[in-house]
């Protein structure tokens, strides 16, 4: 009986740990005031995510069908602190004529914020400041499909937050978004590879900050 016991108080200890490690992604070892509010933090916030982008306008991943192997559709959406707008930029060349950069920026309240504000998220609480788009070079679209790949986009885990970055959002926060067509090993027809990844504080990440840098060159 009392083997038993010791193996079952182990096998507990070492779900607690793996479930602790998928959670928080972070190499950092962070204080968390406990794990049920920590999860409960993050089931609030991403539907507070999921909420806004649909206010926003912004598509999901889902609605995007590439056609070829080349087809590519991938969209940043930057935080910025103290009250500054969000900028959304997207590079596409599915179901347009030529590929194409949208820029949109959007003045948020955020007093509306889903997780701390004290205003209800609805449409009112976005601002359409400017929304833009022109056509960019194939050659660009080729610099981003060969960035993606150097930067490992594709298997990149969607999330490192923690609970502190949670709490204290003064830094930049970003999330990058992408579609594109794979060939299928054998068949004659286009796969579908999609990820989409979220980062506080993004230039402590160098692939981040690589895909970053290269959507503020295009304007």
């Amino acid at each position: 009986m009392q083997k038993t016991v010791k193996t079952l108080v182990l096998i507990t200890a070492v779900i607690f740990v793996s479930c602790k490690e998928n959670v928080n992604n972070s190499n950092e070892i962070v204080n968390t005031p406990s794990d049920l509010e920590y999860l409960n933090q993050i089931e609030e916030r991403e539907k507070g995510i999921v909420e806004m982008r649909e206010l926003m306008g912004i598509s999901s991943l889902n609605e995007i069908i590439p056609n070829s192997k080349s087809d590519i559709y991938f969209r940043s959406i930057k935080y910025l602190p103290y009250n500054k707008p969000i900028e959304i930029k997207t590079i596409t060349n599915v179901g347009v004529p030529t590929p194409t950069l949208i820029v949109k920026t959007l003045q948020f309240d955020y007093q509306c914020n889903p997780v701390s504000g004290k205003k209800k998220l609805n449409k009112d609480c976005f601002k359409i400041i400017a929304n833009s788009s022109k056509t960019i070079k194939n050659t660009d679209v080729d610099s981003l499909l060969k960035l993606l790949d150097k930067t490992e986009f594709w298997n990149l885990r969607r999330s490192t937050y923690n609970f502190e970055e949670m709490v204290v959002m003064d830094g930049v926060s970003i999330e990058f978004s992408g579609v594109r067509g794979k060939s299928l090993l054998g068949v004659d027809s286009i796969g579908i590879h999609s990820n989409s990844i979220e980062r506080v504080i993004p230039e402590r990440y160098l692939g981040v900050s690589l895909l970053d840098d290269f959507m503020n060159t295009l304007k």
